[in-house]
C-alpha cells in the first residue's frame, strides 16, 4: 500500500534536524519593545507616567492629556508586559489604563472597530 504524496513531502526525515524553540518565547507572545517616541528617552517616560499618575489622583482628571501621555509611555508599558509584572505593579504604574475610555481607546487603536457597538448588536440577535 503506497501512502500519501502529501504526507510523503509533509513527513520528518530521519537525518533532518529542527531548530529548538527559545524557551522564552510561546506561540502568539511577541516579546517587542518598540522604540521611544522621538525627542523621548528612559527620563521623559519617567516623567510622564508621574504625571499620569499625579493627574489621575486628581478630582476631575483631564483625560485629553492622559491620554496623550499615554501614547508616549507605550514602548514602556510594553516592557513592563514582557518582564511579566504583576497586574497590582501595572495598576500603580499606569492607573489610567485600567479605565473604562482608555481600555476602549486602547482596543479601538488596536483593532480598529469599536468594540462597545459590536457587544451591543450581538446581545440583540
Amino acid at each position: 500500500m503506497k501512502e500519501d504524496p502529501e504526507v510523503m513531502l509533509k513527513k520528518k526525515k530521519k537525518n533532518e534536524t529542527t531548530s529548538p524553540i527559545p524557551s522564552g518565547l510561546r506561540r502568539g507572545a511577541v516579546n517587542w519593545i518598540p522604540p521611544y517616541p522621538e525627542g523621548e528617552d528612559e527620563a521623559s517616560l519617567k516623567r510622564h507616567k508621574e504625571f499620569i499618575q499625579n493627574e489621575w489622583s486628581r478630582r476631575h482628571p483631564d483625560m485629553n492629556r492622559i491620554s496623550r501621555r499615554m501614547q508616549l509611555t507605550f514602548p514602556d508599558r510594553r516592557r513592563l508586559m514582557n518582564n511579566k509584572a504583576d497586574i497590582k505593579d501595572v495598576r500603580a504604574e499606569y492607573p489610567a489604563l485600567f479605565d473604562y475610555q482608555q481600555v476602549m481607546m486602547k482596543n479601538l487603536s488596536i483593532n480598529k472597530k469599536f468594540l462597545l457597538g459590536i457587544f451591543i448588536i450581538n446581545l440583540s440577535i
